[in-house]
C-alpha cells in the first residue's frame, strides 16, 4: 500500500530461503518475459512451492532445538548431580514444572500429582500438604539431578533439604517465601 503497487515482494538472499529465491526467479521472468508469462508459469506451481518451503523451514526449526537441547545437555554434564541452581519457574503442567537458568538452560522437575494440583489459571501448581503455591515467574532453587545427553533432556529435584525453596532477598539474607 506504502508504494501505490497492486503487488510486491521482497527477499534477502536465495542462499537463505527458498521462498526469496522463488520471488527471485518470479522478478526475473517477469523483467524479462512479462507479468502476464511469469504469472502463468509461476502462479500453479506457487502453492506447492510455499508448502514445501514452509515444510522445510519448521523441520530446520525443529533440528535447530533439538541441537541446542543436546549442546545444552552435554554443557551440563561439566556439573555434578546434587548441584545447586537459581532458576525461574516457566511453565506448569499436569506432570512437571519448566524450570530456566539464568545460562537459558531448561530442565523439568517432575512431582507427584497425588500432591499438587494444577492452578485453574493454568500459571499455579499448588502442594495440597501444605497449600504452598508455586507461580510462573517464581525465583526457585533446583538441584541437579540427572542429565541425558542422547535425548538432551535436563532434570532437576528439589534442593538439598528436600524442599522447593523460594528466595526472596531482605537486607543480604535469603529468607523461604510461603504464599
Amino acid at each position: 500500500f506504502a508504494l501505490g503497487q497492486k503487488a510486491y515482494a521482497t527477499f534477502s538472499s536465495p542462499i537463505r530461503r527458498i521462498s526469496d529465491y522463488i520471488n527471485q526467479r518470479i522478478f526475473k521472468d517477469s523483467r524479462k518475459y512479462g507479468d502476464k508469462f511469469a504469472r502463468d508459469k509461476w502462479e500453479p506451481k506457487l502453492e506447492l512451492l510455499a508448502k514445501m518451503a514452509t515444510d522445510s523451514e519448521l523441520r530446520a526449526d525443529k533440528v535447530e532445538m533439538i541441537m541446542d537441547d543436546l549442546k545444552k545437555a552435554e554443557y551440563m554434564t561439566r556439573y555434578p548431580k546434587g548441584t545447586v541452581f537459581n532458576a525461574i519457574l516457566y511453565e506448569v503442567t499436569d506432570e512437571f514444572m519448566r524450570v530456566i537458568l539464568p545460562n537459558m538452560v531448561m530442565g523439568k522437575i517432575y512431582y507427584n500429582p497425588n500432591y499438587h494440583k494444577l492452578g485453574k489459571d493454568g500459571f499455579s501448581l499448588y502442594n495440597i500438604k501444605n497449600n504452598h503455591q508455586f507461580l510462573v515467574g517464581d525465583d526457585i532453587e533446583v538441584c541437579l539431578d540427572k542429565v541425558n545427553i542422547e535425548s538432551g533432556e535436563i532434570t532437576f529435584t528439589k534442593n538439598k533439604n528436600g524442599e522447593y525453596k523460594y528466595e526472596e532477598e531482605k537486607k543480604g539474607k535469603t529468607k523461604v517465601k510461603t504464599r
